[in-house]
This record gives C-alpha cells, sequence and structure tokens, in this order.
C-alpha cells in the first residue's frame, strides 16, 4: 500500500491498537502512513477527534472540509473515508457530488457552506486571505475559535492528506 513500512490493524499493538479499534471499519489514510511513529498518529487522532466531537463547529461541518480536501488532493482513499462518514449522518451521494464540486450543499445552511468555503479556499491560497475576506466570514456570526478550528481541519486535512499521497505506491 506505502512505499514506506506502515502497521496494519491485524498486527497492531498498543496505542496503534487502541487508536484503530476506534474505526471498526476503514482506517483514515493518514494515520495509516503514521502508524510507525505512533506519536505523529496520536496527534492525528487528537485532531479528528475535536471536529468529530463538534465541540468547536460542527461536526458535519468538520468532515465535510476533510471530505473536499480529499476531493481536492484526488485522494480516493480519504473521498471514500469521508465521504462514508457523511453518509452515516444523512447526507447522500448526490450532496457529496454538489460539496465536491461546489464546496457547498443543501444539507447546510448558506452560513455553513460559507465556513466551509473559507477554510478550503483559505488553506489552498493562504495570500488570499485578506482583512475582506475576514470581515465576510465573521459577519456571518462565526467567532475566531470557530474560523481557526476549520481553518485548522483544513491544514490538518492538508497535511495528512499530502503524507497519505506521497508515501501511497503508484500504479505503474
Amino acid at each position: 500500500m506505502f512505499y514506506i513500512d506502515h502497521v496494519d490493524r491485524e498486527n497492531a499493538v498498543g496505542v496503534m491498537k487502541e487508536i484503530y479499534d476506534i474505526f471498526p471499519g476503514q482506517i483514515p489514510g493518514p494515520l495509516l502512513v503514521k502508524s510507525i511513529v505512533p506519536e505523529l498518529a496520536e496527534a492525528n487522532l487528537q485532531s479528528l477527534k475535536i471536529g468529530a466531537l463538534g465541540k468547536i463547529i460542527p461536526s458535519a461541518v468538520s468532515a465535510s472540509i476533510r471530505f473536499v480536501m480529499a476531493v481536492r488532493m484526488h485522494a480516493d482513499y480519504c473521498i471514500k473515508f469521508n465521504g462514508n462518514g457523511l453518509l452515516a449522518i444523512g447526507f447522500t451521494h448526490e450532496d457529496l457530488d454538489e460539496l465536491g464540486k461546489s464546496v457547498a450543499c443543501g444539507k447546510f445552511s448558506d452560513r455553513e457552506n460559507a465556513l466551509v468555503k473559507f477554510a478550503v479556499e483559505s488553506v489552498q491560497s493562504p495570500e488570499a486571505v485578506d482583512e475582506n475576506a475576514f470581515n465576510a466570514i465573521k459577519v456571518l456570526g462565526w467567532t475566531d475559535q470557530e474560523i481557526l478550528a476549520s481553518v485548522s481541519d483544513a491544514a490538518d486535512a492538508l497535511a495528512g492528506l499530502t503524507l497519505f499521497q506521497v508515501f501511497k505506491r503508484k500504479e505503474s
């Protein structure tokens, strides 16, 4: 699967077994890549937990940010993982198609769609983020914490997806 060693579910022990046991189905790709350095996998898991628990931003928004980043990175394994998570909470395949193409979907309010778009686009083009961009997202009622959490979701997704894509075996 990867150009470097990784720990698969069947051989996982200790902290990696504990992490993998959280995911009864597919294991997030970045966790698989980072499995030979459990401390990195644990840090990645903490980031995923913050988004999944919805303590700062709605968990569906967090998952949508990761889904869109996977689509943008053409990471099929991660598209499937995040897409399945969204399907499990009531999204349809049509919602996912819409989200992947336009960074918005009918499941979300205009306010939520704006946050997803802001997070994804700010990570892909950080130089384009200026005072006007921040004012536009803040006027929708998003707090500094929520804005930071959403952009952090996108940045963490980009980092994890990049590692996954770098180390994933390419078809010859």
